[in-house]
Order: C-alpha cells, then structure tokens, then sequence
C-alpha cells in the first residue's frame, strides 16, 4: 500500500505546506520520508503502525528513538514501493525504493551534478504530484482550463460589446423620432445661461409643428449639468447610455464641456455647443462642432473693438484664473500685439468674488484708457458696479459669459452701464423685423416657466439658436435614414449658410468645425438706446 503524503491514515490530503516548505525555505536536502507514517500492516506486524516519524506543527521530522540492534535504513518511515523484507530484528520492514530522480538539471553557472544532487529529489516530490495521469493533475488541469476559457469568453464579450455600443450609430432615431440631449446649467449661480438652452427648445417644438424632418420630429432630453464638471460628467453618461440620445446639444459651461470630451470622443457622439473655449473643435475632432463663436474670435473681436476707438494705448485685463477666461485675453492680447498694444496690467478677479474694489482702484491708478472683463455676468456685474462708485469712467467690454439685459438688471443702475460694451453675434439689432420673428417665435413655443419673468427673450435665447438650426439642416440633408456617419459628413457640408441669427454665414469643412468668425459689439449710443456697432461710434446700418 502506498502511503499518502501529509495525511493522517484517517483523514483525506492534506494540505502541501510541510513539503512546499523544504522546497522553497531550505537548501537542506528534505528528508526520505512519506509525509505520513505507513498505516498497519496486515500481516499482524503491530510495530510498523507506530514506528514512522510524526508530523509536527512546526513542520519539522521527528523519528521515534531506534531500537537496539536496528540500522539507519531501520529508522526510515515507508517510502513509495512494496518492499516487505526486514533488516533486522526490531520488525521493522525495509524503506521502499523512491521514484526515479528527473533527469532535468537547472539551468545556470552551476549546472550539473551539484544541482542535480541537491533539487533532483526536490523536483521528484513537487513532480509526482501532478505529473500525467495523476488524478490531482487532471483535475487541476481541467479547473485552470475552464478558469481561462471563461476569462476569454468574458474578455471576448466585453471587447465585442464596447465595439457594438461604439457601432450603434442610430442610437436615439426611431421611425417616428430623433432624441436630443439639451444639456446646460438649469440650477446653480450660472442658471442665466439656462437661456441658452431654450432657444434650441423653441426651435425644436417648431420644426415639430411643420411635420418633423423626413417624418421624424424631436424629443429633447434635458439634463442639469449646474456648471460644475463633475455633475457634467454625470449628466452627459446618462444621457448617452441611459437616455440613449442621438447627440448633445448647447452645453454653455466650458469647463464642463471640456470634462465630457473625452467620453463624446470615445463614443462618436456628434456635439454642437455654444461653450467658448477654442480647444473643444480646436485641433479639429470628427464628431465637435461650433456654429457660433469661439473665445478665439470673440476675444479679437473684444481688442479690435477697444483698438477702433481713437487714441487707446492703455488696456488693463481684468479675468478669471480659468481654460475658459484665457480663451477671450489670450487671443484679444495677441491682436492688440498684432497692433502694437500692450496690455499695461492684467488683474484677476476669481469666481464668486463679491467685491471689486481692489481692481477698481489698480484700474484708476493705471488711468486706463479702456478695460477688457474676460468675466462671467456675476463678477462683470460687480465689476461695473465698483467702477462706477469710485467714479471711474471707463469703457468696458466683457465676453460672451454675460448677456447685456441681464447684466443690465443685475447692475441695476444705468448710470453703471453707460459705457458698457459686449461682443454682438447677431445680424441686426433685437427688436428689428430681422429679431423680432424669433422673438414670436420663443413666446409661442416657450412656456411661461422658461421665458424670463417680464417675458422678453434675451440675448441668450438668441445664442442658443443656431446649434438647432444647423441640427435640422444637417439632418435635412442626411436624408430619410440618417446614421452617425451621415449627419456628420452632413454638417461638413455647410458652406455659407445662413442661419438668419447670426452676424456671420456657416462655413464647415473635413479640417474646420470652427463655423462662424465675424461680428460686432452692443452697447447704448448717446441717447440710451441699444445699438450694435460695427467699430467704436460706428452703428450697424
């Protein structure tokens, strides 16, 4: 009978650690021995039971005493064989022959006999265990086998799913519908920029009113994204996989549309926003696009119209520390450059700030001769504000992160505002027969709720309009089955178009998502009235 190895007679294997241990821990060769004592013999022998070694807790050989007259051979526990020949008088039977050693030799400088003595036995011990047709080994094999195969059947499944949801470029169209994310900050200390995403709203619910495009009308899936990147981020997942929308329009905040490039490149899902920062289309990306205005040619446009005005050497900047602030004063710098200005001061003035007083006072000290407010509504609201309570009488220009009624109601003091300048997108003035059948148009389609409390659209409501309006163009010349693939090569074919909103015509290609370059600026003329400027004192005609 073979003996089993770390085992009891009466228990099944043990584990492999007393073994393993000599292996791996010692350089001593292990000693000949089964890792159990023989169990009784049947030949009435009651000495062979209780004459191999124990096995101890700390893993260590113990062999009993010898008896008087018994040879070291004698000592020796059973070994795998079937030998029963006694070699002395103490009963004890004859060690069985040990397997052959392996003829492996490891590798190394030493190799060679030195080796083979001393891990040859070893590598017997470790081998007999699992080598072919062992019962262990079969069963280990077949166990690491359905390990692997059900590793690479889930790899498999897991790469053929990502590439299925990447290939799913009808996600969000049916036969009777087209799903639109209209993602923007509806809450939080940014929600005047929720106006932007109402334009496209009112847009959508009058193309559905004419029927749709090729049968289809839209459902617009809005999502809060509080101008903050993280629940940006949220927000854009649960649109695209939850919601399972065919793109994501609008997205004012452009630190949150940067957060969520990544995922909209990754997926292939086509973005047409109004969020200034130039990175988000600039090196063009196959599925990004802008239509409106870039803080590249918004920040040209802010210096070019501070330059027109006669006699102006002395510029102060007054900005966020943000991607999204240095978009409008990095390229308006480079233009003022271009001309020969240098900006005499650049003054930060961070977000949530509550108080100006401090720039106020730098800006009177440098006695500028025109200020550039690279601000969000909030902060320019505050700017003026301070401005004019030191009595500083100076023409300011700040970015698209404002709207110039509600900066004026935020104010609230016209005195404040009087010389007070924003970048104009538009084609004409608001309230102009070219303006005023949007305007009809925001009051028809928009609920109470979202027009403003004297319900009077804003500049806002205006600027969210072309990303719609481009929207259906490209989905009326995809045609009746339209695919990811085909609304894309779609809006590449944009050339001159116009959007009947904006101061410049559409011009998309392959290698520029950047639509639109050119406009004015808006501020009040000599009698208050708002009028929109082509250079300074020049109006639009």
């Amino acid at each position: 009978m073979t003996c089993a190895r770390g085992s009891s007679a009466s228990s099944g294997p043990a584990p492999r650690t007393g073994w393993r241990w000599w292996a791996v821990r010692s350089m001593r060769r292990p000693p000949r021995a089964c890792a159990r004592p023989c169990p009784p013999r049947p030949t009435g022998d009651s000495t062979s039971a209780s004459a191999g070694p124990r096995w101890s807790v700390a893993g260590h050989w113990r062999s009993r005493m010898p008896r008087s007259g018994s040879s070291r051979a004698s000592r020796r526990p059973c070994a795998t064989g079937a030998s029963t020949r006694s070699t002395s008088g103490s009963g004890r039977s004859q060690p069985r022959a040990r397997p052959p050693r392996p003829t492996w030799t490891k590798p190394g400088p030493t190799s060679g006999g030195a080796w083979r003595a001393r891990w040859g036995r070893v590598d017997a011990r470790l081998d007999s265990r699992y080598r072919r047709g062992h019962p262990s080994a079969e069963v280990n094999m077949k166990t690491w086998n359905h390990r692997f195969t059900a590793l690479g059947l889930a790899l498999l499944l897991s790469t053929l799913g990502s590439i299925t949801a990447r290939a799913d470029s009808t996600q969000g169209i049916t036969d009777t519908t087209i799903r639109i994310g209209n993602m923007g900050p509806y809450t939080g200390d940014a929600s005047s920029f929720s106006a932007l995403n109402y334009g496209p709203m009112a847009y959508f619910r009058y193309i559905n009113s004419q029927g749709g495009i090729h049968g289809r009308k839209f459902e617009m899936v809005t999502a809060d994204d509080a101008c903050k990147e993280t629940t940006g981020i949220a927000a854009a997942k649960k649109l695209i996989y939850q919601d399972k929308v065919f793109m994501v329009l609008v997205t004012p905040c452009s630190g949150v549309a940067m957060a969520i490039k990544p995922t909209l490149l990754e997926d292939g899902l086509p973005w047409i926003g109004v969020s200034a920062n130039p990175k988000l289309t600039t090196p063009t990306v196959p599925n990004m696009f802008h239509v409106t205005y870039t803080g590249v040619y918004s920040g040209r446009a802010m210096a070019g119209f501070a330059l027109s005005k006669p006699n102006t050497k002395k510029v102060v900047l007054v900005a966020h520390t943000n991607d999204w602030a240095r978009g409008y004063c990095d390229p308006a710098t480079e233009l003022m450059k271009e001309k020969g200005v240098e900006p005499v001061m650049n003054l930060a003035l961070e977000r949530g700030s509550t108080d100006a007083t401090a720039q106020a006072l730098r800006i009177k000290a440098a006695n500028a001769d025109f200020v550039l407010g690279c601000l969000y509504e909030a902060e320019l609201a505050i700017l003026l504000r301070d401005l004019h309570k030191y009595s500083i009488s100076v023409p300011v220009i700040g970015a698209l992160g404002a709207d110039f009624e509600s900066t004026h109601k935020r104010v609230n003091n016209p005195a404040a505002v009087k010389n007070f300048y924003l970048p104009y997108q538009f084609k004409a003035p608001m309230g102009s027969p070219t303006m005023k059948k949007w305007e009809e148009m925001f009051v028809k389609f928009l609920e109470k709720s979202e027009l403003p409390e004297n319900g009077v659209p804003t500049n806002f409501y205006y600027f969210g309009l072309p990303p719609a309006i481009a929207t259906v163009e490209a989905f009326r010349r995809a045609g009746p089955q339209p695919t990811r693939e085909k609304f894309i090569a779609a809006m590449e074919t944009l050339k001159d178009f116009d959007t009947g909103v904006l101061a410049d015509k559409v011009t998309i290609n392959r290698d520029n998502h950047v639509g639109v370059h050119v406009m004015y600026a808006v501020g009040l003329n000599e009698q208050g009235k708002q009028t929109v400027f082509t250079a300074w004192g020049k109006p639009l005609q």
